[in-house]
């Protein structure tokens, strides 16, 4: 079953709604591997909801930075993750019917 550009859309918002919680100094700093890996999960189920965008748009994958001693961090900080985030959404948009969206039951 593939996901849809609404059911991803949804989950985005709420990942780019908790970063923007975040103080400026917070927003600096890089996050562990389980943030940046969700990101990357993220991404992936965005462009299989769309697959028909143009490569050139999406966001680049996060890579992992996992040192022989201490912690795996993202190759990204929070604040460069949250920008990812908004352009996806502004992708995930246009596969939302505004309409259908909206319609209950």
């Amino acid at each position: 079953m593939s996901v849809t550009p609404d059911q991803i859309y949804s989950q985005i918002e709420g990942a780019a709604s908790a970063l923007e919680k975040l103080s400026l100094k917070e927003r600096e700093q890089k996050p562990h591997q389980q943030f940046g890996d969700n990101y990357n999960n993220l991404l992936s189920l965005a462009k299989e909801a769309m697959p028909s965008v143009d490569a050139r748009r999406w966001t680049p994958e996060v890579v992992i930075h996992k040192p022989a001693m201490g912690i795996a961090t993202a190759n990204a900080t929070y604040v460069e993750i949250l920008s990812y985030f908004k352009q996806l959404l502004a992708i995930l948009s246009e596969g939302i019917d505004p309409i259908g969206a909206f319609t209950v039951g």
